[in-house]
């Protein structure tokens, strides 16, 4: 039972120190609920805020996912890196074993930059489990870095429809877009992304770039209005 974030970081802090992230993560299960840990990122010490945000991305699962995209606001910077790592740990593993070592697999094949094999394994982890959100991305990815422009958008709509606040699949859109000459759809997606996560560096400075292209721009803006993404 969490009583006060002192008294959480106190349990937590010789974990933490030590360094091994199973140590950590024996120590939260044996003490902690996921709903007790989420609700640390409201107290008013940043340091448990952030040690809350640290931990949930190795025990936590989707069911903490909103309390984590409110924590990327979070005026402490090293609470907004820890929330971002969070999110994405649990986005990587919210799957089926069977699917994840297919997953795994795929991951390997993008950093060996054979992205056609990576499509055809993300493909398989989505047969085995078609509610894996991150495989939609990541196989958006690997359409993306091979020119498919249409295929890597398609996959990001598909991300965001399992996870509508997957702020790596909106700014993704706006790659897309831009890859595509749809410059008024790219700034809308990269807006969103950016008010989703406020610390997106890159995002920003895509916009910076937009802004100014869109004066005199003849961007049509209709080709892809079809897709059924609020953006």
């Amino acid at each position: 039972m969490l009583e006060s974030a002192q008294q959480f970081l106190s349990l937590l802090r010789p974990a933490l120190e030590a360094g091994d992230p199973a140590v950590i993560a024996q120590t939260c299960n044996r003490h902690w609920t996921n709903r007790e840990l989420a609700s640390l990122l409201y107290s008013d010490e940043a340091e448990a805020r952030q040690a809350a945000a640290l931990v949930l991305g190795l025990v936590g699962d989707l069911r903490v996912e909103h309390q984590l995209i409110r924590a990327l606001k979070d005026p402490e910077l090293q609470v907004n890196r820890a929330a971002e790592h969070a999110l994405w740990s649990i986005w990587f593993r919210s799957c089926s074993c069977r699917a994840g070592r297919t997953f795994e697999q795929a991951m390997e094949m993008i950093t060996q930059e054979k992205h056609a094999t990576a499509v055809d394994l993300f493909t398989q982890t989505l047969r085995i489990d078609p509610g894996f959100g991150e495989a939609y991305h990541q196989r958006g990815i690997a359409h993306y870095l091979m020119g498919r422009w249409e295929s890597a958008l398609e996959d990001c709509c598909r991300t965001i429809r399992l996870r509508p606040m997957h702020f790596g699949a909106v700014a993704g859109l706006g790659h897309c877009f831009t890859q595509l000459g749809e410059l008024r759809r790219a700034l809308r997606c990269y807006r969103k992304a950016l008010h989703i996560h406020p610390h997106m560096s890159a995002v920003a400075d895509a916009i910076r770039s937009l802004e100014p292209r869109m004066r005199g721009s003849n961007d049509s803006s209709g080709v892809f209005e079809s897709i059924p993404v609020e953006v």
